[in-house]
């Protein structure tokens, strides 16, 4: 990694203590998924599908979902880091298939936006941060939980300064 390079935010992973238990009932949640999946599609199981193939594939969909969501908690973790030398934002985010990077050029950036919103029950404050350029365009960076720590901590990193909106 590049010296310039300064980690702003790193959102870090679970506790082991949830992701063991939450890894588990994806898993199984996966494996109920193909169970029912296997049953609709003509293999018998032992279990009763009353509703027909369209309820099947809602709770088939359903069930894929929650394994994602709940197999996602594993790995997922998100990370910005700002280059000097280069004049970059790079948003990382670990998923299923590895680091996805994305990077956002800061050059005519003039303000550092923090936007409110709602919180989730689990989420406590979390906030949108926005890079405003002079001539009017807003770039969205991602939601992030601690958003005024991050957004401070950009602000200092890019010596520019900062508003709040509510």
């Amino acid at each position: 990694m590049n010296t310039n390079v300064r980690v702003i935010h790193d959102s870090g992973r679970f506790p082991l203590w949830f992701r063991l238990p939450a890894a588990a009932f994806g898993i199984f949640a996966f494996c109920v998924a193909v169970r029912v999946a296997l049953g609709l599609f003509g293999f018998k199981l032992g279990l009763k599908i009353e509703s027909g193939v369209a309820g099947g594939m809602a709770a088939l969909i359903g069930l894929f979902f929650i394994s994602y969501i709940w197999t996602l908690i594993w790995i997922a973790q998100v990370q910005i880091d700002w280059d000097e030398s280069k004049n970059l934002i790079t948003l990382r985010k670990r998923r299923f298939r590895g680091w996805h990077k994305t990077e956002y050029p800061t050059t005519g950036v003039d303000q550092i936006i923090v936007r409110a919103c709602t919180p989730g029950v689990f989420s406590g404050r979390r906030a949108t941060v926005f890079f405003h350029s002079a001539n009017g365009q807003s770039t969205e960076l991602e939601m992030v939980s601690n958003a005024d720590a991050v957004a401070k901590a950009l602000s200092d990193a890019m010596l520019l300064p900062l508003a709040t909106q509510s």
